[in-house]
């Protein structure tokens, strides 16, 4: 029953995403707000992973230190994403949303999604909601995941 009403809870955020910016919204950020939600839902506990997130969220990130830069996460698997880049791109997203949510709270997702919904670049975006530029916050984000 935690499952479906995971998958509902996801499913139901990117409905709201997409009104909510009028569908312009990243695939890491929109895919990293449902997946949150999901957690949220399934489990009570948002920081909760999945067992199958788990095993790349330990050799993937804390192992190896790799990482898909956020503007090449395409979850797609008819565009280009196959394999274990699907799990670690929605992981990645995950856990951006979740740096956000812990440096800035939910009041940084607002400033984020409105400034999305008007059209802003991430640039713009992520300068209103967090401060700071796109690269400075990918840089930041990748290694506040070093450090979980």
């Amino acid at each position: 029953m935690n499952s479906i009403k995971g998958i509902l809870a996801h499913e139901f955020t990117h409905v709201i995403i997409n009104l909510r910016t009028n569908s312009r919204c990243p695939v890491w950020i929109n895919e990293g707000l449902a997946v949150y939600e999901e957690f949220q839902a399934s489990f009570g506990d948002p920081t909760h992973l999945r067992s199958d997130y788990e095993k790349f969220f330990q050799t993937r990130i804390l192992n190896d230190h790799t990482f898909i830069p956020l503007k090449q996460i395409n979850l797609n698997p008819f565009r280009g994403a196959y394999g274990e880049h699907i799990p670690l791109g929605y992981l990645e997203s995950y856990l951006s949303v979740r740096f956000i949510i812990e440096r800035f709270g939910w009041q940084g997702i607002d400033q984020l999604l409105t400034s999305l919904a008007q059209g802003n670049g991430l640039d713009e975006v992520l300068t209103t909601a967090c401060n700071m530029s796109f690269n400075d916050f990918e840089r930041e984000f990748f290694d506040w995941m070093k450090g979980l």
